[in-house]
Formats: structure tokens, sequence, C-alpha cells
């Protein structure tokens, strides 16, 4: 009896940890932290679909800078833009603002990122990315292939339209 309740305990950890990772990718882990990872739905109102808007704050660790990210959630495979910012003064704040060279193309080691998924995009999912990941932020650097980030989302109160 022991051993079989042994053999499903290490069934379900085998079963949970593979299924966790996306297959052939590379866990970005190491090369971003994520600070603040939220969405926003907003209920437009009558005979219109809810708009779930994303938003994340993260701390590139990398030496290698990023050549583009995407957000795969419940709405599909979105592009993102990227913009540099910096804390708006308080301690352990979580409110940043735009840097001065929030556009600059060169992101460095250190840099804080606001990274906001944009629905619309014509970008076609690559065939590395798995089809059940979801809630992950994707990137890849001029050096890498495809790295993944599995995400978990905060929910911010919901914004209700007239």
């Amino acid at each position: 009896m022991l051993r079989r309740i042994l053999f499903f305990v290490c069934l379900f950890v085998a079963l949970y940890t593979n299924a966790k990772e996306p297959a052939g990718l590379k866990n970005g882990k190491p090369y971003v932290k994520v600070l603040r990872a939220t969405v926003q739905r907003t209920m437009p109102g009558r005979n219109t679909g809810v708009i779930s808007n994303y938003d994340f704050i993260v701390v590139w660790t990398s030496k290698m800078p990023p050549a583009s990210f995407f957000w795969r959630g419940q709405d599909g495979w979105l592009t993102c833009n990227v913009l540099k910012v910096h804390g708006a003064g308080k301690k352990n704040s979580l409110d940043y603002v735009p840097d001065k060279n929030g556009m600059d193309a060169r992101i460095n080691k250190g840099d804080t990122l606001e990274i906001t998924p944009v629905p619309g995009g014509r970008f076609a999912i690559p065939s590395q990315i798995p089809g059940g990941a979801v809630n992950t932020l994707f990137f890849k650097t001029d050096q890498s292939g495809w790295l993944y980030y599995k995400t978990k989302l905060t929910q911010k109160p919901d914004v209700i339209l007239p």
C-alpha cells in the first residue's frame, strides 16, 4: 500500500513539473526580475467585449540586451512595447515613470523596463512556442533562442464604463 501511494506521489510530481515548463524552451528567469505583473479588465458597456490590459515592470539582469518581447495570455499572442522607466521617488514604491531616455534602443543590465502587450499585432506564433503556454512572457536576445517567464498576475480593480 505504501509503495502504491509513493508511486502516485512520484507520478504526480513528475507530471506537474513537466507541465509547467514549455518543452524545448529555456527558462528566462536569469534574464529578468519581475517587480510587478498586473492585469486590469475594462468593461466597456453593452454589446462589446471585455478588454484586458496587461502591464509588467521588470529589471533586465542579463548582459545581452533583449531583441523582442511577446505575451501569450488568454487572448492570444501579443507583441509588446518596451519602455525604460525608473521609480517615482518613493522608497519601496511600485509607481514608475518613463525614463528621460525611455525609447532608447539600447537596454543594459540593470535597466528597469515597462512591458506592455499591444493587441492587434500581425506576428505569427513561432513554431517553437507550445500551444498550451499561457500567462507567459516570451522574449529573445540576439544570441539566444526563445526564452520564457511564466508569470503570476495581480488583478487590479475592474474599470466599468457606462
